[in-house]
């Protein structure tokens, strides 16, 4: 195919636009979903517990949302999206989530399931 997208792309007088209600399927890894979702840590940064409550409202009153509201409200839908499409492949594990954290953050199990006072103090 000669006539590429990047090569349609040189020509300075063309700019890409999807069609109209066009839905496009595209492949997403796993590694680069964690960095879609890093980026709401980062939008959320110096927000408050009530800022980030404050969006739920707004989206349930149907209100217009500010800018880095409507980021975090959008990339949340994404993620899902993705998630669900997954799972509809057999793409998704489900994990109990204390096991998940114990995995993720390479912890002994006994380290978290003992409680402070059985720990031998070190």
């Amino acid at each position: 195919m000669s006539n590429s997208f990047s090569s349609k792309l040189q020509d300075e007088t063309l700019a890409p636009f999807l069609k109209k209600d066009a839905i496009v399927t595209i492949k997403i890894g796993t590694g680069y979903l964690q960095q879609i979702a890093s980026i709401i840590t980062l939008l959320v940064e110096g927000k408050t517990q009530e800022d980030l409550k404050n969006i739920e409202e707004k989206i349930k009153n149907k209100e217009e949302l500010e800018p880095w509201m409507a980021a975090i409200a959008t990339l949340q839908v994404l993620i899902r999206t993705v998630f669900e499409e997954a799972d509809k492949e057999g793409l998704v594990e489900y994990k109990n989530l204390e096991e998940s954290l114990k995995e993720d953050l390479d912890i002994p199990s006994s380290t978290i399931d003992s409680s402070p006072s059985e720990q031998s103090p070190e």
